[in-house]
Formats: structure tokens, sequence, C-alpha cells
């Protein structure tokens, strides 16, 4: 299986490119393989900093003050100096917030402070330069929790974008149907069909023999959905459905995927 950062599914597949977005697809090698790594305590990695002097006061600059390598005691007492707050500076708009970057050899840790003790803290995986959300909010003990484990953990982001994908994963598993919004003629008024575990807008999954998903352009044609199915007379017909809701294709996909692998396509 593989997995597309930017449209958060996996594909059944050997493809290298996302069908959809075109982004490197990950292999997807299952998290028990990576939780196995032995921690690496006396790694050092390089720190950037942005929006704060080489004194650690916050002028908001855009320039970035590269340090040394450091540790991660050191990590955490860099972290421990920034400002924790904007109170009392006119931050105008336009001006750097502060920030901190750690990195490795394969991945980078990015803190960004939003306001008093609140942080918004992700990553990024350079091979395939995807990008790992770890939270919208974190507080300055939250933050020196995920510095210690990106320090401590070998490939930590992939473990938890892995991790991700197996949520999704079950998830897709234990519901049982999805709404697929569509308009039958590219004029028409928006409807709603459902996908569920018998069939996909009201033909049953046993008549469906392939679905073919078309990415559509922005500037001809929309995203769209045709079903090639038996019908009631043993005849084989075609749905086709105009989908409204273009950030759906990708759940669409892995949703039908696994109640009829094999049967789905895309074409671009």
């Amino acid at each position: 299986m593989r997995y597309c950062a930017s449209c958060k599914i996996v594909f059944d597949s050997e493809d290298e490119a996302c069908p959809y977005c075109n982004s490197k697809l990950i292999e997807f090698e299952g998290q028990e393989l990576l939780s196995n790594l032995k921690e690496r305590p006396d790694l050092k990695l390089s720190i950037e900093l942005r929006g704060v002097s080489e004194d650690f006061e916050y002028n908001g600059s855009p320039t970035t003050i590269k340090l040394e390598d450091k540790s991660l005691e050191e990590a955490l007492e860099i972290f421990s100096r920034l400002p924790k707050s904007y109170s009392g500076v006119n931050r105008h708009e336009g001006k750097s917030l502060v920030s901190m970057a750690i990195k490795g050899d394969d991945e980078v840790l990015l803190i960004t402070m939003l306001k008093c003790d609140d942080y918004y803290v992700a990553g990024a995986i350079k091979n395939t330069n995807s990008y790992v959300l770890l939270s919208q909010s974190a507080n300055s003990d939250r933050v020196m929790e995920i510095i210690r484990s990106f320090y401590l953990k070998p490939h930590y982001l992939k473990i938890v974008q892995q991790s991700k994908i197996e949520r999704l994963d079950a998830l897709l598993n234990f519901i049982d149907h999805i709404v697929l919004y569509h308009k039958k003629s590219r004029f028409g008024r928006e409807s709603k069909a459902v996908i569920d575990r018998r069939s996909i807008a009201g033909i049953p999954l046993r008549d469906v023999i392939e679905i073919e998903i078309s990415k559509g352009s922005k500037a001809f044609s929309s995203p769209s959905m045709k079903v090639k199915y038996y019908d009631e007379k043993g005849s084989i017909s075609e749905l086709k459905l105009n989908i409204t809701r273009k950030n759906n294709l990708p759940l669409y996909h892995r949703f039908i995927s696994k109640l009829l692998p094999g049967k789905i396509k895309v074409r671009s």
C-alpha cells in the first residue's frame, strides 16, 4: 500500500504518484516496524530561529538565525528562552512570528508561537515532501514533549504519520456509509446519494462491473464518477454522476476500494 500525504488517503497500488494531486506516494510500511527502533539520546541536530534577535528577544525579523548542532537538553533550553507571548509588543502584520526549526537528516520539526503559550507544531519529511501536523494548539509543556520525542525516536514524524493512516483506515472499516454529493447534469441541482456496504447510488454492489473516477479540470469539466453495471435486464448500463465536492474524491476512492477491491480506477 502507498499513502498520499496531501490527500491523506491510502492506495492499494504500486503507483509512484497520487492520481489526484500527483504528489509522491509514500510506502506504507506499518507502525510496528518503526516503533522497534532504538532511541538515540546522544543525537545533535541543527536549529534555526526566526522572529527573534540573537539574544532571543522578539523583533519580528524574517532573518534566520542558524545555530550549531545542539543536543536534546540544549534544544529544550533554547526553546525555554524564547519569548512566551507577544504582550507589550507592537506586532504588525507582516512581521515574522517566533519560530523554531529543528533539522534532522530526513525530518524537520517546525514550532511556531501563535499567541501566549499557544504553539502550532508540525513537521516535514524531506524525501517525500510530506507535511505532518502534530498540534494546532499546544502549550509549552506539550511542545517540550514533542521535542524530546523528535530527538529520541528515529523517524518520529513517519511514525506519527502512519498512526494517522491506520486510524483513518480503521474508521473506514467501521463506518457504514459515505454521502456522495453530485449532479446528474453539469448544470443541475446538487443531490445526495449514498455509498454503503450494499450499494453505490442505488446500484447493488454485486451488479457493479467497474467504477471510473475522472478528476476533471478547473476550466472545462467537473470531477465525475462513472459506474458500469448490470441492469435488471442483465444488460450493461452506465451511470455518470458529476461530483460537486472535489475534496471528497480521495475519500470516495478509498471507501469504494474497500467495498470493491480492484474495480475502481482514476482517469485524468
